[in-house]
C-alpha cells in the first residue's frame, strides 16, 4: 500500500493543456475516484500515474518515493481496464498466476496465492476454462484477481465496468469494493459514471476541462457541491432562477413565493437555486406549478412539473397505490429550504456556507 502525492501535474498535447496544474493527496488504503465526462482529463491523469503519459510538468509521489521518470514496470502497480485484458490463450488459472510466475515466484506460494485469489473472486470453478468460455463480469473477476495477486502498492482502474450490462455493473461494483476494503489496496478509479463513483468511493474528485472542480465524500459533494456543474453532474438537480433580497434577507422565487434565508453576500443579486427532487414536498402553499408528467419508479414517483417561472422542475414523491395525476393539474410545491445550495449567478461560487447535512 502507498500514499500517492501529486504537485502541481500538468499534460499537454501540443500547446493545448488537457491536466492543468492538478494537486492531490490520495491516502493509504483509500477508494478514491476520478470522475468527470469524457475528455475531462480523467484517464489521462490516472496513465500519468501509472507512467504511461509524460509528464510536462509537477511531480508524482508513491509514499516519499518520486515516481516521475521511473518506468511503470518498476512501480508495483496493479492495472484493470474496460476490455479485460485478459490472456485468451490461457486458463483462468493461468492468468491469474502470471504477475507471480513473472517475478520469480515459487511454484508452491503461486498455487497457494492463487487458489486464496480464485476463492475470493468467487470463481474457483472456471479455474480451468479459458476466457471465452466466461461471461464479461466473470472476464472482469479473472482481470481484478491478476491485478492484485502481485500486492501492488497501488491499483488503478479505468471505466473497468463500462461494457457490462447494468444489473451487472451493481453486482460487480459491490465485489470490487469488498475486496478492495478486504485487502486495503491503495486504489485510484476512474469512471463518468457518477451513481458508481457515490456507491464505492471513500472521496470523489469531479473534473472539468482537466481542472479539479471538487475533492470530497460522495455525501458532501451531494449535499454541498461548490458550484453548478457539480450540482448538475451528481445526481439529478433542480436549477431555479431567483433574486436576493439582501436586506431583508430574502430569496425572492416568484411574486408569491419567497424563503427567509441569509446568505454569504451583503449585495442584491441574482442566483441559482439548486434544489434536489426529494426536496420538494406537495404543500397547500409554496410555488403554483403545473404537472406535465409523471413516472412510476416503484418506490418512487417522478413528476415532471412547470414553476410560475416556467421553468422544468423534477419532484421525487414516495409511491402508494392509488397514486394518481392529471396532467396539467395545478398543485403548491414548497422547498426545503435547509436542504438547498444556492449560487451565483453564473454558477460558481455557492453562498450558503460550507456546513452540510452528514
Amino acid at each position: 500500500m502507498s500514499k500517492i502525492l501529486i504537485k502541481d501535474a500538468v499534460k499537454k498535447y501540443g500547446d493545448r493543456e488537457v491536466v492543468k496544474h492538478i494537486n492531490l493527496e490520495i491516502k493509504d488504503g483509500e477508494f478514491f475516484t476520478l470522475l468527470g465526462p469524457s475528455g475531462c482529463g480523467k484517464t489521462t491523469l490516472l496513465r500519468m500515474i501509472a507512467g504511461f503519459n509524460s509528464i510536462e510538468g509537477g511531480d508524482f509521489y508513491f509514499g516519499d518515493k518520486r515516481i516521475n521518470d521511473m518506468d511503470p514496470s518498476k512501480r508495483n502497480i496493479g492495472m484493470v481496464f474496460q476490455n479485460y485484458a485478459v490472456f485468451p490463450n490461457m486458463t483462468v488459472r493461468k492468468n491469474i498466476e502470471f504477475g507471480l510466475r513473472e517475478r520469480k515466484v515459487d511454484s508452491q506460494t503461486i498455487k497457494e496465492e492463487t487458489d486464496k485469489m480464485l476463492k475470493l473472486m468467487q470463481i474457483e470453478e472456471h479455474a480451468e476454462k479459458k476466457p471465452q468460455a466466461l461471461s464479461g463480469g466473470q472476464q472482469q473477476r479473472v482481470a481484478l484477481a491478476r491485478a492484485i495477486i502481485i500486492k501492488p502498492d497501488v491499483l488503478l482502474m479505468d471505466e473497468p465496468l463500462s461494457n457490462l450490462d447494468a444489473k451487472l455493473r451493481v453486482e460487480l461494483r459491490e465485489t470490487i469494493r469488498r475486496i478492495q476494503r478486504e485487502v486495503g489496496i491503495t486504489t485510484v478509479y476512474v469512471t463518468h459514471d457518477q451513481e458508481e463513483a457515490m456507491a464505492i468511493s471513500d472521496r470523489i474528485a469531479v473534473m472539468k476541462d482537466g481542472v479539479i472542480q471538487q475533492c470530497a465524500s460522495a455525501r458532501e459533494i451531494y449535499h454541498k457541491p461548490i458550484n453548478t456543474f457539480v450540482a448538475n453532474f451528481i445526481g439529478t438537480n433542480n436549477k431555479i432562477k431567483a433574486f436576493y433580497n439582501a436586506k431583508d434577507e430574502k430569496i425572492e422565487i416568484s411574486k408569491d413565493y419567497k424563503l427567509d434565508m441569509k446568505l454569504n453576500t451583503a449585495d442584491d443579486c441574482e442566483i441559482i437555486l439548486s434544489v434536489r427532487p426529494e426536496d420538494l414536498i406537495r404543500s397547500d402553499k409554496g410555488m403554483e406549478c403545473k404537472v406535465i408528467d409523471h413516472v412510476f419508479l416503484g418506490a418512487n414517483t417522478h413528476f415532471h412539473m412547470i414553476n410560475p417561472n416556467d421553468e422544468e422542475i423534477d419532484v421525487l414523491e414516495e409511491s402508494y397505490l392509488n397514486q394518481t395525476e392529471t396532467i396539467n393539474n395545478k398543485v403548491f410545491v414548497e422547498i426545503k429550504k435547509e436542504k438547498i445550495n444556492v449560487f451565483t449567478k453564473d454558477g460558481s461560487l455557492n453562498l450558503v456556507g460550507d456546513s452540510y447535512e452528514k
